[in-house]
């Protein structure tokens, strides 16, 4: 049988995830999921890939506020964005969204840690960003500040081979940042899902998740190593992508739960054949 075993929101881009026993769906992704996002003076996104110490940013949900907190400096951020002003263009790869800068205050904490001159902004009901076209199944799908899609599913016994291969100490999942985990199943089997049911939520698997050296920063320290692209290159790559993990959309459903049984209801082609 296969089971949802952990929920995973990021509600900073970059910043450390939180752990939720069950949560509300919504188009764009689970509530509060990448609704904020740092950016740099042109309003680039940031993220762990040039800022390490991102990892090292323990986010979690006190009341109606987001806690942000590296090592013993705290600060607290309303949950519900009051603009602090008119929304600023801001840029995620390659598209260009509104963003809504928040108070002064906490574009000066961030830039104290980081050390450079950074703004948090926040994606309201009014900044739309479609899912690529390409992969979008009814062509009005939403997307937050995510790198590019709703949801990322991962089984645990993809990792479970990855880091029977691997030399020295077993990766957690976090490295990866899933929003969903399950249990049981093949390893990868997640790579031939087009359509599954989480408990009464309907999704669609739409592509796989190719990895970037984002996925080498240990989570605990910001520390960067080798691993994990350097074992999964090794038997995860097509071309020059190397895969791990599916990304979804949602169909249709609004909460889902730690134990939600997994249905899958339709299989394509696993995009990488034999050995896995």
């Amino acid at each position: 049988m296969l089971k949802l075993t952990n929920i995973f929101i990021y509600p900073i881009k970059g910043c450390s995830g939180i752990a939720l026993d069950q949560a509300e769906l919504q188009g764009r992704g689970i509530k509060y999921d990448r609704r904020w996002m740092l950016v740099d003076e042109s309003g680039n996104f940031i993220t762990q890939r040039s800022f390490p110490v991102l990892a090292m940013i323990k986010v979690s949900i006190e009341g109606e506020f987001l806690q942000v907190a590296f090592k013993e400096r705290k600060h607290q951020i309303p949950l519900h964005t009051i603009a602090a002003g008119e929304p600023v263009e801001v840029k995620v790869w390659d598209d260009f969204v509104p963003g809504f800068p928040t108070a002064e205050a906490d574009h000066q904490w961030f830039s104290d840690i980081l050390n450079s001159n950074v703004r948090l902004v926040a994606m309201l009901d009014q900044s739309i960003r479609p899912v690529d076209p390409r992969y979008a199944v009814d062509k009005t799908e939403e997307v937050s500040f995510a790198d590019g899609y709703p949801f990322l599913v991962i089984g645990e016994n993809a990792l479970h081979t990855l880091n029977s291969r691997i030399e020295g100490e077993p990766l957690k999942m976090d490295r990866f940042r899933p929003n969903l985990v399950f249990s049981g199943g093949e390893p990868h089997e997640e790579d031939s899902w087009e359509e599954f049911k989480i408990g009464n939520c309907d999704f669609y698997g739409v592509k796989p998740c190719a990895r970037c050296q984002m996925t080498t920063i240990d989570q605990q320290t910001g520390v960067v190593g080798k691993e994990p692209l350097k074992t999964l290159s090794a038997y995860r790559k097509i071309g020059n992508k190397i895969l791990f993990g599916q990304n979804c959309l949602l169909k249709s459903g609004d909460m889902i739960r730690i134990d939600d049984e997994i249905t899958v209801l339709k299989r394509g082609e696993s995009p990488i054949n034999g050995e896995n």
